[in-house]
């Protein structure tokens, strides 16, 4: 496996106008570079901003790698612009923090805690960040609430 190996290039962030995502084609073969149609890799964009995520096809001929807002900003970088890659395989485990704040309702509510611990790494840092977001405490109780309600309809379904 060349998993290893570290692939850096040169790509252009496309946009998807009507629903909002951004991302960059992998200009080489994924399955053949990973052995994995699906592998978790490690970016660095412009040797400033580190993401942790999947190499997916979604309806295209290449793989894509996921350009989120908060990265684009960080870069101060638009859609058309172009990012340096540096890409490798991710072997490492991927650990969140839960904050007291969320685990605290999770106590209270060991069924949902069960429900969020086996939930994929993304989701489960959408949830965090969603809570940790808020800056006012109110915010974080009410958005900690709301967490708490969504993951227990999801745990009914």
């Amino acid at each position: 496996m060349n998993g290893a190996r570290k692939y850096v290039f040169i790509a252009s962030i496309q946009h998807d106008a009507t629903h909002g995502g951004a991302w960059i084609e992998v200009p080489f073969d994924v399955k053949k570079a990973f052995d994995s149609s699906r592998p978790r890799v490690k970016a660095i964009f412009d040797g400033i901003v580190t993401y942790r995520g999947t190499l997916v096809r979604m309806k295209s001929k290449t793989h894509i790698i996921a350009i989120r807002k908060d990265i684009r900003k960080a870069l101060n970088k638009n859609p058309g612009d172009d990012v340096e890659v540096e890409l490798t395989l991710d072997t490492e485990p991927r650990t969140l923090d839960i904050p007291d704040i969320l685990m605290e309702a999770f106590q209270k509510h060991p069924e949902i805690e069960a429900y969020f611990q086996n939930l994929a790494y993304t989701h489960k840092r959408e949830h965090i960040e969603y809570v940790l977001s808020a800056k006012k405490e109110e915010t974080r109780l009410r958005r900690t609430q709301k967490t708490m309600e969504t993951l227990f309809q999801q745990l009914k379904k």
